[in-house]
């Protein structure tokens, strides 16, 4: 693909090419191209110039692999930090009296961290580049911003042991096409973290259910109170006892408003 913009692009965009990449030599094949040299493509030219000169499909398929790519970059994203709490767990941590050990497993960390950056270092540029190629918002919203809080590792996020963690949420890029067969450390990652949200889904329906409840006795306690003054206003008028007549009749209609409103905000939230 990108050889083929290349010499489509040597054909129809030329010179606008070597503008844009601040080289005016006539001759681009005897251009030498280094390891940071800007590749003719439509994030690094510009989308216009691509439709203005007919190649406008290209922006899209560059937008297509992009996509691919940052999905790529996130897939490892998610291995590095995965791996990454676990070897802290099972090398770092369990190492105490041997400093060859240490270094070992220091050096494992170093080598995810160092894959980690090249990951996220790719990714932002695909980000970059999509932004550049006009993506619609739906697409920058799914594929976020990578702040440096999202790539920390704790080794409590897969020691299923640790309690007060139901508050602690993962970052957004882990809900996008996760592996399962990603290795044995995601696998842990994923089990503990299952767990989890499992755990919180279960916590909140069972709240929802006791909620559900709870305003049907307070509904019913209610109507109770109000049916209990009732009759005993009703006991008041075969006395002809003016007083507690008047008395038990306002407790019945203060009664019956507060079930009066419990039941509207019942079916206002849905609660039935």
């Amino acid at each position: 693909m990108i050889d083929d913009f290349s010499r489509k692009a040597n054909q129809y965009l030329a010179e606008d090419i070597l503008v844009g990449q601040g080289n005016t030599d006539s001759d681009w094949h005897d251009v030498e191209l280094g390891d940071e040299a800007i590749l003719p493509l439509p994030s690094n030219i510009s989308a216009d110039q691509c439709r203005d000169h007919g190649v406008g499909y290209l922006v899209d398929d560059e937008l297509k692999l992009r996509q691919g790519q940052a999905n790529d970059a996130l897939h490892n994203i998610r291995i590095n930090l995965g791996h990454r709490s676990f070897l802290y767990r099972t090398a770092v941590r369990q190492v105490k009296h041997s400093q060859h050990k240490k270094l070992r497993a220091w050096d494992a960390v170093h080598q995810v961290n160092t894959a980690l950056n090249v990951h996220t270092a790719i990714y932002r540029r695909c980000c970059k580049a999509m932004i550049a190629l006009g993506a619609s918002s739906v697409l920058l919203q799914r594929y976020q911003e990578l702040k440096e809080e999202h790539l920390q590792s704790k080794t409590i996020e897969i020691d299923p042991s640790v309690t007060g963690m139901r508050g602690e949420n993962l970052p957004w890029f882990w809900t996008m096409n996760a592996d399962l067969q990603a290795g044995n450390w995601m696998s842990e990652f994923f089990r503990v973290k299952f767990h989890r949200a499992k755990a919180n889904i279960d916590r909140c329906t069972e709240e929802v259910a006791l909620l559900k409840m709870e305003m049907r006795w307070t509904a019913n306690f209610f109507q109770h109170h109000s049916d209990k003054w009732r009759r005993f206003a009703a006991e008041a008028e075969a006395k002809w006892d003016v007083g507690r007549v008047c008395f038990t009749k306002k407790q019945t209609k203060t009664w019956g408003i507060l079930h009066e409103q419990v039941v509207t905000l019942i079916h206002r939230f849905r609660l039935a």
